[in-house]
């Protein structure tokens, strides 16, 4: 890789995972299975993916940075879009924005540069009330992405499994008259769960993210 090249690193793990008791393996699955279907979605913006690591962490490698909001709320719709034994399966997650000096793709967890540590320390960062971190290399940027990620965290924290649902196929480029017959509810009904869900917000953070991404030359 350039040593110049800028690129987002995904850093995350299970929220509470301790919570799953015996259904724990089953939650790292649903996670597995969350992560490869990232394979599908803004396939050839991403880097490489990592195994499971530290009992349920992992990280993602995206080699263009205005995409990496995207596939983290893609990601976080995916995983919120399930309940096991009726309980929520969610992440926290740091998106980190930099260099990267040295990146294996089949071991990213051993990988290094800018993008890892700043994804990494966001993460072990984090307030123990929000679930949502950005960080980039450019200081004067870093205010309006704090900003954007704590919307975003407002607003996943509320989604039900079904308005996470319908953003998930909105993200992956279904019209409402397709999510409508997909998951056999009325147009105007998929129409109210985006909206409570917040998908106008989302539309326009990650519009504003690309802007700041392009305006600071990330």
């Amino acid at each position: 890789m350039s040593k110049n090249k800028i690129y987002a690193v995904i850093t995350g793990d299970l929220v509470k995972s301790g919570k799953f008791g015996s259904d724990r393996g089953r939650a790292l699955e649903i996670l597995k299975e969350s992560l490869n279907s990232l394979k599908n979605f803004k396939r050839k913006n991403i880097g490489g993916i990592s195994d499971i690591f530290r009992g349920d962490s992992f990280q993602i490698v995206i080699s263009e940075p205005p995409f990496s909001l995207e596939i983290a709320i893609f990601l976080k719709a995916k995983l919120l879009s399930k309940t096991l034994n009726d309980k929520n399966i969610d992440v926290r997650i740091a998106i980190g924005i930099g260099e990267i000096e040295s990146f294996d793709e089949k071991n990213i967890q051993e990988s290094d540069g800018e993008a890892f540590r700043l994804s990494g320390n966001a993460l072990d960062n984090i307030s123990k009330y929000r679930r949502f971190s950005i960080k980039s290399n450019i200081d004067k940027s870093n205010k309006q992405l704090k900003f954007i990620a704590s919307s975003i965290d407002s607003i996943t924290r509320r989604w039900s499994t079904e308005q996470a649902e319908a953003v998930l196929l909105w993200l992956s480029g279904k019209t409402q008259t397709s999510i409508s017959k997909k998951l056999g509810i009325s147009q105007p009904a998929v129409n109210k769960r985006l909206l409570l869900a917040g998908h106008f917000t989302l539309k326009e953070s990650f519009e504003l993210f690309k802007f700041l991404l392009e305006e600071y030359k990330l």
